[in-house]
């Protein structure tokens, strides 16, 4: 008979060159004296980083969040100056075309100025063929 699951008793096996070691090894674990130049500039040093080069996780959290909003605002920019090449180019068409309204306005006033003295012409000539 099989040993139910709680009886059994669980062994690891330690297979040689799988997975990461049991802890991190270093010279210091190794038994290894500080060098001198560790002890002299220990108070000026930075603190120590972590394995991603970020000093804790808050900071790394925070330079991502960073490089999201380095992103955003390079997104937002990108937007920005493609909605200003576009306005620019609506824009000069809208000149274009104030520029040609004027032109064909000035047209009209001159054309009504015709028409309003020709009129008064005609008013002329017919009142002076009723007044004869």
């Amino acid at each position: 008979m099989h040993p139910s699951r709680k009886e059994k008793k669980m062994t690891a096996r330690i297979t040689p060159g799988r997975g990461p070691p049991p802890y991190r090894i270093t010279r210091r674990s190794l038994g290894a004296r500080r060098k001198p130049e560790e002890d002299v500039d220990e108070h000026l040093s930075a603190p120590p980083r972590g394995r991603d080069g970020t000093k804790n996780d808050a900071d790394a959290v925070q330079t991502t969040v960073q490089n999201k909003d380095l992103r955003d605002i390079e997104h937002a920019n990108r937007v920005l100056e493609r909605t200003k090449s576009n306005y620019a180019s609506h824009i000069a068409d809208l000149k274009t075309d104030l520029a040609a309204t004027k032109a064909m306005n000035r047209e009209l006033i001159e054309q009504v100025r015709d028409l309003q003295m020709s009129l008064r012409r005609i008013e002329e000539v017919v009142k002076d063929a009723f007044d004869k």
